[in-house]
């Protein structure tokens, strides 16, 4: 009789929240379940259920600039698939080192910030936004440090000094320091700025799209609540689920929803499967979520 070969590997120096929870669950009582507690395809299908429902939930939450006059619902819809992407290959590199924990700390995030953004968007702003387009946009080193008064259409610069506490504007910089350039289109801001020139009688030019703005005139033009990464709360669902019972979902903040599983930045063998949110998984959930 043949029989495949299960297994956990777990690191001393990691919570390795899969394996305690999948294991803690099982009852050993039969042998479909203990291949349900080492299911890769299982976990994967829990994961996107719950991501799929933050997102859909998302979608009542925010607002995105539409200058385009495009349909707002799927404006909203292209901005959150692309803040989902983004935050998932964040994931990925956190795990592999290159991202500091501290960012999705939120009892160290709450020494960081004031939380003072209009539209309860902070943390979006101050740290995500600065995260994607100042810091994995921007090459590494003099480049990278806050705006001037003479940044108007330079997008690598920090943005929302505001938003900081004043001793703790030098420690962020500090712990983006040593985050990569990654030189693809991934994490470019979307943003269209620049300044007139009267020479070529162009004038100045300002659409927002990902709304990566320190002015504060364009505060209240984008709204991210940091409810959506931050413990739970309820939201109906229903319209976008076609199931009237999906009308008080309890939806876990996106940072929460991460921390709650294992990412392996290793690819599974044929003979050996690591129990954890794999990179493969980056472009199912992408696929996933844009044909919904």
């Amino acid at each position: 009789m043949y029989l495949d070969r299960l297994t956990y590997y777990v690191q001393p120096d990691k919570q390795n929240k899969t394996f305690r929870r999948q294991i803690g669950a099982c009852d050993f009582s039969s042998l479909s379940e203990i291949k349900n507690a080492f299911s890769v395809e299982a976990l994967s299908k829990e994961f996107y259920q719950k991501l799929s429902h933050w997102y859909f939930a998302s979608l009542n939450e925010v607002e995105f600039p539409n200058e385009n006059n495009q349909n707002q619902h799927q404006f909203n819809s292209q901005a959150m698939i692309r803040l989902i992407t983004r935050m998932m290959f964040v994931w990925f590199m956190k795990e592999k080192g290159l991202v500091p924990e501290k960012l999705f700390d939120k009892s160290y995030i709450d020494t960081l910030l004031n939380y003072k953004d209009k539209t309860g968007s902070t943390y979006y702003k101050a740290i995500l936004q600065n995260l994607f387009f100042a810091t994995l946009n921007t090459e590494m080193g003099d480049k990278r440090k806050w705006i001037t008064s003479s940044g108007y259409g330079v997008q690598h610069f920090y943005r929302y000094k505001r938003f900081f506490n004043q001793e703790t504007t030098d420690e962020f910089l500090e712990l983006m320091k040593s985050i990569p350039f990654l030189n693809g289109g991934l994490f470019e801001n979307l943003d269209i700025v620049e300044t007139a020139n009267k020479e070529k009688n162009l004038p100045k030019k300002d659409i927002r799209i990902d709304c990566f703005s320190d002015n504060p005139k364009n505060e209240k033009r984008l709204t991210v609540p940091d409810f959506l990464f931050f413990g739970t709360y309820k939201a109906d669902i229903s319209s976008y689920l076609d199931d009237a019972g999906k009308d008080q979902v309890e939806i876990e903040g996106l940072i929460n929803l991460l921390q709650r599983y294992d990412f392996t930045i290793d690819e599974n063998s044929p003979d050996d499967q690591e129990v954890a949110l794999d990179p493969e998984l980056l472009g199912t959930v992408f696929e996933n979520l844009l044909a919904s």
